[in-house]
């Protein structure tokens, strides 16, 4: 297929056409949903088809627990899906009329009468229809054995990879090894707004941004990682701070404020990605901003050697 690629936020917006269609939550887009990605698109290329993720948001977690927190925005995931090739995207929220209808209901109604499917990827774990009752076994029924393109679990290191397991690692700041899983450094984006410039007083700017805040954040503390800015043609190698600040202030905002080191650029108002790396230490409470400048000198100095 040519490079097309459309978003979809109702089922009667999209045109009756035979595809592939990629089925999940893909929250976080790591390395196994990645393997589904790559499978639907190389059968779409190989049969001519149109290739479509097929994915709710909101989440039925979001529904279901109050302090659920997605790995990705929604237009992060947009832009990967587009990167990886994928010519449709339909997300469309779950809701109460979604979640009451039968797993048969939505075979025919929905990726037979809607969506046309032909071939149908899925992970090895996928359940779908009221309260989840549909499984592989059911899509095998409708679209035969050799349509229905069941992924295996990936693993890492023996673990198998999966999106529960990649919020703990970083909940315990444990940016390394939830990279691995993910395939990719963790982003955090947003808009760079005004701060109260503490940073500058003592020689360490900072880019403070206001992310979205249904989004995941690590282990509060301090990181090393790479900054990337819209327009700029390099990344920025940087010293991010997660959290409170005990030193400064005795707010419970939490804020989220990257030192770039060797630059110097005004980016107020500016949408930047931050790709964490490395978690360097816990935040604390220094006796002065004297003690603070140079707790921030030595991790400029850690993040230096690192040769990232």
């Amino acid at each position: 297929m040519s490079k097309i690629f459309n978003i979809y936020t109702s089922l009667n917006d999209i045109r009756f056409e035979k595809r592939v269609i990629i089925l999940g939550n893909f929250d976080g887009m790591h390395i196994g949903h990645q393997k589904l990605i790559e499978k639907g698109v190389k059968l779409s290329q190989s049969d001519s088809l149109k290739s479509m993720v097929f994915t709710f948001y909101p989440q039925i977690q979001s529904l279901l627990y109050n302090d659920f927190k997605y790995l990705m925005s929604q237009n992060e995931k947009y832009k990967f899906l587009q990167d990886h090739e994928v010519n449709e995207i339909l997300s469309i929220p779950f809701n109460q009329e979604i979640a009451k209808l039968s797993y048969d209901t939505f075979i025919r109604d929905v990726l037979i009468d809607k969506l046309n499917a032909y071939h149908i990827v899925v992970g090895y774990n996928f359940t779908f229809g009221y309260k989840g009752y549909g499984t592989v076994q059911d899509l095998q029924n409708y679209f035969s054995k050799t349509n229905v393109h069941v992924i295996q679990p990936v693993r890492y290191e023996g673990k198998i990879v999966s999106s529960t397991l990649i919020r703990y690692l970083l909940s315990q700041g444990n940016i390394s090894l939830a990279n691995k899983y993910l395939g990719y450094p963790f982003k955090i984006s947003g808009q760079v707004i005004h701060g109260q410039q503490k940073g500058r007083l003592i020689g360490f700017p900072t880019a403070n941004i206001k992310t979205e805040s249904q989004l995941l954040l690590p282990k509060y503390g301090v990181y090393l990682g790479k900054v990337s800015i819209k327009k700029h043609l390099k990344d920025y190698l940087a010293v991010i701070s997660i959290g409170r600040r005990p030193t400064v202030d005795n707010k419970r905002d939490i804020t989220i404020e990257a030192h770039l080191i060797d630059f110097s650029s005004d980016i107020y108002n500016q949408e930047i990605t931050i790709n964490l790396l490395e978690y360097m230490r816990p935040i604390r409470k220094y006796s002065s901003m004297e003690s603070l400048k140079k707790a921030i000198e030595y991790d400029v100095e850690r993040a230096l050697l690192a040769q990232y």
